[in-house]
């Protein structure tokens, strides 16, 4: 069991629409959740399941409403929905220009403000209703499973004519 002063860094995706940025901490079966908001940082604490401390500070690129900032958590991840002050396009999630190695850009939920196909919710995580059912405190997503358009079904397959069959050896 490791000791307890041992902390790890916490690997991060983050995505933005116009007023919100999420921001994706990548941790499994995280325990003792703790994420903080002020209006230019935010803090994030848990413990692995192995007993690791995971901690991650940022201090974001411009200022957030603390306030209207909520997380989630699931026992996959950790995702934090930050409210812009502004509602405008951030270059980057955090101030420094520095190049952390433990944040990336969540592909799969960035848009740019030209895609208008895209709805505002980030791809299925609807915080309002979530937080609802939660209360003030982080938690699980109630039991709903977060599902992705691409889980349908394949459509059966259709059937060829006139084709060979298997077990038919083509003449030469």
């Amino acid at each position: 069991m490791p000791s307890g002063d041992h902390t790890v860094n916490v690997k991060i995706r983050w995505a933005q629409r116009k007023d919100t940025v999420l921001v994706t901490y990548e941790v499994l079966d995280s325990k003792n959740v703790k994420v903080t908001f002020t209006e230019d940082a935010v803090s994030f604490t848990c413990t692995s399941p192995l007993g690791y401390s995971l901690s991650k500070d940022l201090e974001v690129f411009d200022k957030i409403n603390a306030a209207e900032s909520k997380y989630v958590r699931t026992d996959r991840e950790v995702v934090a929905k930050l409210k812009k002050e502004k509602e405008e396009e951030w270059d980057r999630l955090i101030k420094s220009k520095v190049k952390d190695y433990n944040i990336r850009t969540d592909f799969d939920l960035w848009r740019d403000e030209d895609d208008h196909d895209f709805d505002s919710d980030f791809g299925g995580y609807n915080f309002d209703e979530q937080m609802g059912e939660m209360g003030d405190m982080g938690g699980d997503f109630g039991g709903e499973e977060l599902t992705d358009s691409d889980d349908e079904g394949m459509p059966d397959l259709e059937e060829v004519k006139d084709a060979p069959k298997p077990d038919e050896e083509k003449a030469e």
